[in-house]
């Protein structure tokens, strides 16, 4: 897909939080968060969210890792998961630590890609093709309201982009 795509995503992103009346800003839970803000940020990173061979809503972690689901599981060509997403309420705060922990233990087998843990503002991406510590592999922090939105697109885009994987 192109930046093109990304930054209408974007652009739709700052068009919807415009519309939210104040009294509508805050608490924002996960699922509106994610049909709103992340699923348009994928789709236009080139991703088809409906199709079970590129991406898993929901996705079952193997046993022996976080009891609970990942919100977005996404898969290389070669059907190894790449991309790790946990979504997050909007305007959450990123830095929790129980956020980082969880996204940690969802991407604990994984030696390639990205571990993301967005709101859909703010997008931390995590390499995970690094040996150490996880809290220290965040490589990206993208807030997608700040500056320029192409360039944001270009920030996203040469990380996650489908076609970086396929």
């Amino acid at each position: 897909m192109s930046i093109s795509g990304v930054a209408d995503a974007i652009g739709h992103i700052k068009t919807q939080l415009a519309k939210l009346p104040k009294e509508k800003r805050w608490p924002i839970n996960e699922w509106p968060t994610r049909y709103i803000l992340i699923d348009p940020v994928l789709k236009g990173l080139g991703w088809n969210i409906h199709d079970y061979d590129e991406c898993e809503v929901e996705a079952p972690m193997p046993s022996g890792q976080w009891m609970r689901t990942a919100d977005y599981l996404l898969y290389d060509h070669n059907g190894s998961p790449v991309v790790v997403i946990e979504a997050k309420f909007l305007w959450d705060d990123l830095r929790n630590p129980d956020s980082i922990e969880q996204l940690a233990g969802y991407t604990q087998d994984l030696r390639k890609g990205f571990g993301v843990l967005t709101n859909g503002v703010e997008w931390h991406l995590y390499r995970l093709n690094q040996n150490v510590d996880f809290t220290t592999k965040r490589a990206i922090k993208i807030n997608l309201l700040d500056g320029d939105r192409r360039e944001r697109a270009r920030e996203l885009n040469e990380q996650l982009a489908r076609d970086r994987w396929w």
